[in-house]
């Protein structure tokens, strides 16, 4: 942010006088400007009285002429006032300009406050204009000054309040005008002003003249008075070189000078807590030895030799150079608070031959996240840490960790103002059903809080993960999901608390009803091994520890083999037979699926290649493609190639694709999935009834086979609606021209039913279990042998 501070830039006309107003060409305020001004800016006018409505439409037009007449570029301008406050976060995030009105400073400060200005200006990239009352109410530390009759004598007049924080800076605008008016029978200055200056500071400037407020930079422009300690002095041109004391407050360590060549200091500034711990840049008298002395006293013990190392003179000047500035985060702990702290080294700019460091606490910055203004990260771990401290835990107390579901589907489907909107909702919403003891924003959509057990009602829980966006013309329905840790021991860090709630959070399914889980040991468990698992792939493939089992598929009606699904399975070297439920949705989420995958492929392909060259028995053998491998060229030309190979039989080879899968393929996937089907592919459509169904998807791509998903299969013979549903979609695939096989099938009840119903084929333990190449060329090759095998049931089931 870059802020102007004026008495007023645009020369004065009565607001019932018709006819433009002009800026103030005085003391180069058109050329400064210009230095900031962006192209096609947007402005904002925030009013100093909200209910004037007619004012502050003239005074929104006439800054829009005036700044077109100076030759500025003005995309549009908005008027913020009474009648739009409700807008006012959506109106400064879509401005590039915020001028900040003048009239009558106590109404105009009430009304910052109303809209909450202060943490909307928070963080604001663009150019904020202040004139008149709106440049006395950007202080800290407000001065109302009395304007109106009764204001002097009335003793509940508030003079001193505190405002939108963008300076220190307490100025009194309009001297020309000030200095010869009275108020109830009282000279405004010597009567007033003077005395309410004991231990404070007033600027008092001219018309036309103007401070601009630049990062650490402070200029004057224009004429005026300085009035401190009921003294009148002259104000300097340049305030950050002369006057810190006036603006180094509240966060700013010290600030001096640095003549580059020698190392010499010239002290601008020193705080309270260096005086407090003897450190002094005057009595050091250059930047070595100050850094030593600042280092050892106040640096943490890790971090003190790599900031001496790091304050070398050509290092310094190197950074400068390339950089514009050279800047150093360290910490330091004392009287047991942690602060971060900011040493930054530039030129001064106004003279390149002398450098500034500034070192500022910026522990708040850290701590506090710009946008929500709740705690950040880091500033929940600290205090997070000494809130569970004191907590008696008997009481029971958890952390939670929330997701937004979606949220960058809201971006982009809404734009970021909605997306920001639906981060404020879900803020309010947890502070609302929750209280929480303490809040805070990890990063994007993500908050985590710690909060009473008796909160996590599920009337409560339910209140947080299903949520609507409203706005406009706007609706949409997202869902939040919720990783709960309980806190049984303070000795377990914040830390680990965050990351057993987030691994909570992770486990919640898109099929699950309830968007909240909560943590246990067994998901930890799990995820180690996930971990050991993603480590030990590669591993896994050179020794050959990956092997595909088969899973034969029988005509319904005949029982005979007439094809097979390739599954994989892992043996692990110290874990044994690891379950794919375990590791393949590890890998997916590492994305390094698609390595087994190819090398599933490469096995399946084999063996059939084999087993057709030496003679022997083979029905088609499906392998699974996932969403991913679609993305990995790789995969897709090694298949192709395989399967060109003149010496795999032609219609061996089948593809089982999910529908979640299908539904996000692009072209180039689709197209490969045509070429397949040309060389005698078949393409199987998996799980179909798992949560994703559509008729659409039927309708767009003619899949030679669809598999019914073994929840649809389970439901048999206690579900009437599902019997319904199984026997419509195998009509209606046979229409298609599709296949239909039945996948989970395991009792004589369902068999029986799926014959009746028409259904082409059945995969199950009714049949076979998934079993080694050996046992399943075993079958092909030994027809009778298989038959006497299912009679007796008892082997496979």
């Amino acid at each position: 942010m870059v802020l102007f501070l004026t008495s007023s830039f645009v020369e004065y006309r009565d607001i019932n006088d018709p006819g433009p107003v002009h800026i103030l060409s005085d003391y180069g305020f058109m050329d400064n400007l210009k230095k900031y001004w962006m192209e096609n800016s947007g402005l904002l006018v925030v009013a100093a009285d909200p209910e004037d409505e007619k004012t502050n439409d003239i005074t929104a037009g006439r800054m829009e002429a005036a700044f077109r007449m100076a030759g500025l570029d003005v995309r549009d301008v908005n008027v913020l006032d009474g009648r739009n406050s409700s807008m006012a976060f959506d109106l400064v995030r879509n401005s590039d300009v915020v001028i900040l009105c003048g009239g009558h400073a106590p109404t105009q400060n009430e009304f910052f406050k109303k809209i909450g200005l202060k943490n909307l200006l928070t963080g604001f990239p663009g150019l904020v204009i202040s004139l008149s009352a709106g440049s006395v109410n950007c202080a800290e530390n407000v001065y109302m000054f009395p304007e109106n009759p009764g204001e002097a004598d009335d003793p509940d007049f508030v003079r001193f309040t505190d405002g939108l924080g963008l300076t220190d800076i307490s100025i009194i605008p309009h001297y020309s005008y000030v200095k010869e008016l009275s108020v109830d029978g009282k000279d405004l200055i010597y009567d007033v002003i003077l005395p309410d200056s004991l231990g404070r500071k007033f600027y008092m400037i001219e018309d036309g003249s103007y401070f601009i407020i630049d990062s650490d930079v402070i200029k004057f422009h224009g004429r005026g008075e300085v009035l401190e300690n009921g003294t009148l002095g002259q104000i300097d041109t340049h305030i950050s070189e002369n006057d810190w004391n006036a603006v180094m407050t509240g966060g700013y360590v010290c600030v001096f000078e640095v003549e580059p060549t020698t190392g010499k200091t010239f002290t601008k500034y020193t705080s309270d807590f260096l005086n407090k711990y003897d450190v002094s840049v005057t009595k050091c008298g250059n930047i070595q030895n100050f850094i030593q002395e600042f280092a050892s006293k106040l640096v943490v013990e890790n971090e003190r030799e790599t900031l001496i190392a790091h304050m070398n003179p050509d290092l310094i000047d190197e950074e400068v150079r390339s950089l514009g500035s050279f800047s150093r985060t360290v910490h330091s702990e004392k009287g047991g608070i942690r602060r971060a702290m900011d040493i930054r080294i530039r030129p001064l700019e106004y003279d390149y031959s002398m450098g500034i460091c500034i070192i500022q606490d910026i522990t708040e910055m850290i701590d506090r996240d710009w946008m929500t203004d709740i705690l950040s990260r880091t500033g929940f771990l600290r205090d997070a840490e000494n809130c569970i401290r004191s907590l008696d835990l008997s009481i029971g107390y958890s952390l939670i960790y929330t997701n937004i579901q979606g949220f960058k589907t809201i971006n982009d489907l809404f734009g970021e103002e909605s997306g920001d909107m639906v981060i404020f909702m879900v803020r309010d919403k947890i502070k609302e059903v929750f209280a929480p003891l303490l809040i805070g924003r990890l990063e994007s959509d993500h908050f985590v809080a710690i909060v009473k057990n008796e909160f996590l009602k599920t009337s409560r829980m339910r209140e947080l993960t299903q949520m609507t966006y409203k706005s406009t013309y706007k609706q949409y329905d997202f869902n939040v999901t919720c990783g709960i840790y309980h806190i049984t021991d303070s000795g377990v860090s914040v830390g680990i608390m965050i990351d057993r709630a987030k691994l909570a959070e992770s486990n919640i399914s898109d099929s699950d009803t309830a968007m909240y889980s909560e943590y246990t040991d067994r998901m930890r468990s799990d995820y180690v091994n996930q971990m050991l698992l993603i480590s030990d792939l590669s591993e896994a493939l050179r020794e050959k520890e990956l092997v595909a089992f088969y899973q034969p598929i029988v005509d319904t009606f005949t029982h005979k083999v007439v094809s097979a699904e390739s599954l994989i399975r892992w043996r692990h070297h110290d874990l044994g037979m690891v379950s794919p439920g375990l590791f393949i949705p590890a890998l997916e989420a590492s994305g390094k699926v698609s390595r087994v995958d190819l090398y599933m492929a490469e096995t399946v392909f084999g063996m059939l290649r084999q087993s057709a060259q030496e003679g022997q028995a083979i029905v088609p053998v499906s392998i699974n493609l996932s969403r991913i491998d679609f993305y990995d060229p790789t995969l897709l030309d090694r298949i192709g190639e395989m399967l060109c190979d003149e010496r795999f039989p032609a219609g061996a080879a089948k593809i089982e694709i999910t529908e979640s899968a299908y539904a996000n393929l692009e072209r180039n996937a689709l197209d490969f999935l045509s070429k397949m089907k040309e060389k005698k592919v078949k393409i199987l459509l998996d799980d179909y009834g798992s949560g994703m169904s559509s008729l659409s998807t039927l309708e767009s791509y003619e899949f030679d086979t669809i598999k019914l998903d073994i929840g649809f299969i389970r439901k048999i013979g206690q579900s009437s609606k599902a019997e319904t549903i199984i026997r419509s979609t195998i009509s209606m695939a046979h229409a298609f021209g599709s296949d239909v096989i039945a996948e989970g099938v395991e009792t004589e009840q369902q068999l029986a039913f799926l014959s009746d119903a028409g259904c082409d084929m059945i995969q199950g333990y009714y049949f076979y279990r998934p079993m080694p190449e050996e046992d399943f060329r075993d079958i092909m090759n030994n027809p009778c042998k298989t038959q006497m095998m299912l009679t007796d049931r008892s082997l496979f089931n």
